[in-house]
């Protein structure tokens, strides 16, 4: 004989808040699945954080130099790179003649190679419209993965989790249209090239971390302790 409708739908309804009591926002217990879910749903956990690289956006190349004029033509390169991506403007040239500084030391002349920055989100800017004008790249920014471990006294948690970095765009366009230039990093002597130091690859890039974080209950749920 099949159970009432009425009997089937309580039991059904106890089943749900025993299941939400063991891992809800509101138990006394905070559970993995509602610490990691409140980590995703706090935008400001991670505010202003992330993964960048900064470059200089003017390079001089000085004639017979050996490696050190290679490196600089390997940077240029990879600045045409970030042109092409849209992350800087056209390179302009300016051959400079030889001359002395201002303590008196000679140098000869050299080609000065220089780009601006286009304004867009994941781009900042430092020493803006300077000779030491630097780009500020956001390459990836952190997302929680995976909660790792509790450690509760009465209201309070402290959460174990793991912490990734998610690639920006940018550097997804940028890895993609320098993978010439990249593949070669590891060929090239040392002192390398700024990017090939500086700009991670993927695997590099995205390995997780562990980070900790506080939580706490009030009266209506479990929150993420963010520091202001």
């Amino acid at each position: 004989m099949a159970a009432p409708l009425c009997v089937v739908q309580a039991v059904l309804f106890i089943a749900a808040a025993l299941s939400g009591c063991s891992d809800g926002r509101k138990s006394a217990t905070l559970g993995r699945k509602t610490a990691l879910l409140l980590l995703n749903e706090t935008p400001q956990l991670f505010k202003g954080q992330g993964k960048k690289c900064d470059l200089k956006t003017r390079e001089a190349i000085m004639p017979a130099m050996g490696w050190d004029q290679k490196r600089g033509e390997l940077t240029i390169a990879f600045l045409d790179v970030l042109s092409g991506v849209g992350i800087l403007g056209q390179r302009k040239e300016t051959a400079v003649a030889s001359g002395h500084d201002a303590l008196g030391v000679n140098f000869p002349a050299y080609t000065l190679y220089a780009y601006s920055i286009v304004p867009q989100e994941n781009v900042d800017t430092m020493y803006a419209n300077s000779s030491n004008e630097i780009v500020l790249v956001t390459l990836a920014k952190p997302a929680v993965k995976e909660v790792l471990g509790i450690r509760q006294e009465g209201t309070e948690a402290l959460v174990e989790a793991s912490v990734t970095s998610v690639p920006t765009p940018l550097y997804e366009k940028t890895l993609a249209a320098g993978k010439e230039l990249f593949a070669q990093c590891a060929t090239f002597p040392e002192p390398k090239p700024y990017f090939c130091v500086h700009w991670p690859l993927r695997d590099e890039l995205t390995k997780p971390e562990t980070a900790t974080f506080n939580m706490v209950r009030y009266d209506d749920g479990w929150r993420v302790a963010v520091q202001q």
